[in-house]
């Protein structure tokens, strides 16, 4: 039996500590095989399905970059056949609005929204009304929609790839 020191088991959070290195490289190999083996009638639905777990792995070990350095883009989705990006604004918004701050009543914090009359959706998901949003300033506290305007700024559309 091995101790729980060991593998750095904390039992009162129920959380695993692992190195940067380790789980960067787990998650290399993961998005490699989803690559590899994507079939075009079964895709890997980005923040659906498991890849919300994925993105906040990947999100961990991006954590520990130093300042200024740019996040390894590597663990995360990409716009190929492999991954289905979300048919809805913003994620696909076609008036080129930059994402705007606001707070969404009700405890939900503050989150990025593009077009945010029209969407009725955060970059995060978080689903809203339209009487429950106040315009606001700075980095929203939502670090999930922080990086989902980085990835949509980081990652080409398809029409800007280059075809192969």
């Amino acid at each position: 039996m091995h101790s729980n020191d060991e593998f750095q088991y904390d039992p009162k959070t129920d959380t695993v500590r692992v190195s940067r290195r380790d789980l960067g490289r787990l998650l290399l190999q993961f998005r490699t095989e989803l690559e590899h083996n994507a079939t075009g009638d079964d895709p890997w639905r980005h923040m659906h399905d498991y890849d919300a777990a994925f993105e906040r792995l990947a999100d961990a070990a991006d954590s520990g970059d130093r300042p200024g350095d740019e996040p390894d883009m590597r663990m995360r989705c990409k716009r190929t056949g492999a991954y289905q990006w979300p048919d809805h604004a913003p994620y696909q918004d076609r008036t080129g609005m930059p994402a705007q701050p606001v707070r969404i009543t009700g405890g939900y914090g503050t989150h990025y929204v593009v077009v945010q009359f029209q969407t009725g959706r955060t970059l995060c998901g978080l689903n809203f009304t339209r009487e429950e949003v106040r315009k606001t300033t700075g980095t929203p506290e939502c670090a999930v929609c922080v990086r989902e305007l980085d990835l949509m700024a980081a990652i080409p559309q398809p029409s800007e790839t280059p075809a192969t």
